[in-house]
């Protein structure tokens, strides 16, 4: 019997020496609050080892212990020990209960965030819907205007064109491209003076450049050439082309009348009227009353003087007088000749 209960004293002695090891092992993760309770339990562990060896070694070498001291002494230290057991498994139901606490403060904070965060993400997502309809219904309109803008600018009489503050072309009607003989193709997208020049190009004439420096209307008269040579005479009208929202200039709009048939029938009537005028200063002409004799046929000049019928005609006329006689004059003048005739 005594070496079983020394056996099982020193079967105990190891789990408790296993027991020390794991206390001392996990002793880094416990609790702040724990750690004292924990070094008490660990001290205990170590003294009822003590106990417990002191016991068998007592049992086995038969030194005089006073069996009742050891065995109260033992059962004290086992009394403490299941205390403490007891208090630290208290402190950690405690402290799990605080976890729980927080952790279930912290799941209902997290979903109140979460729904917050939902609430937003959905007010988000309806604004991004309204703001992706509005952009359609201003997108669809920007294509009414547009096809607006192209019927309007297609019905003009004269050829129109937009360009932009860098000189190039972002729009033409139909009655430009019949005017220059190209190609909305062709022409957007190139620089205007490669399309159309004319004697202002790169100039300070230039319309871009004029209304970039402030002015708002330019009318004048222009020489045009097209790529194939032929020229034509224009009335130009420039006016800004602006951003409908902030009114930031975006370039210009032009408009061009032709004028070069009128401007070839203004030549030719300036070569008519020229013409008469040379021929109207080659011719004299005798006007008004012209006070004559009615029985000499003289004729009073200006000066009150009387002037012979053929003096009066050559200094009044680019006429020449040649003299003659009628039959009449010379049957009475001349009855003798008359008579041999």
């Amino acid at each position: 019997m005594k070496a079983l209960a020394v056996s099982l004293m020193l079967v105990g002695a190891l789990f408790m020496v296993a027991a020390i090891f794991i206390s001392l092992q996990f002793y880094r993760q416990v609790p702040e609050k724990l750690v004292h309770r924990w070094n008490l339990m660990t001290g205990l562990m170590v003294f009822f080892l003590i106990g417990c060896l002191a016991f068998a070694f007592d049992d086995v070498a038969g030194f005089v212990f006073p069996p009742d001291l050891l065995i109260g002494v033992v059962f004290l230290v086992g009394a403490l020990f299941v205390y403490l057991m007891v208090a630290l498994s208290r402190g950690t139901i405690s402290m799990i209960d605080e976890q729980k606490t927080a952790l279930r403060d912290s799941h209902d904070h997290l979903e109140q965030k979460i729904l917050a965060r939902t609430q937003e993400l959905q007010q988000a997502t309806e604004e991004l819907h309204n703001e992706v309809l509005k952009r359609e219904e201003a997108k669809r309109m920007l294509a009414r205007s547009n096809t607006e803008l192209d019927r309007i600018i297609n019905t003009a009489n004269d050829g129109m064109r937009i360009i932009d503050k860098d000189f190039n072309v972002i729009r033409v009607n139909e009655t430009f491209q019949e005017l220059t003989g190209l190609s909305s193709d062709v022409m957007v997208g190139r620089k205007c003076y490669e399309g159309f020049p004319g004697p202002g190009c790169h100039t300070e004439d230039c319309a871009v450049t004029r209304i970039a420096k402030g002015e708002r209307l330019i009318i004048n008269e222009s020489l045009k050439v097209r790529l194939d040579g032929r020229e034509m005479v224009c009335i130009i009208r420039a006016t800004p082309f602006l951003d409908p929202n902030s009114g930031e200039l975006l370039g210009i709009v032009e408009s061009f009348t032709d004028i070069t048939a009128r401007k070839k029938l203004e030549a030719e009537r300036e070569r008519l009227i020229s013409r008469l005028s040379k021929s109207l200063d080659e011719i004299k002409t005798l006007r008004g009353i012209v006070p004559i004799c009615s029985h000499c046929k003289k004729i009073r000049d200006d000066k009150g003087y009387w002037n012979r019928l053929e003096k009066y005609i050559q200094e009044h006329s680019d006429a020449q007088v040649s003299h003659g006689i009628c039959p009449e004059c010379l049957l009475k003048h001349y009855p003798e000749e008359y008579g041999q005739k």
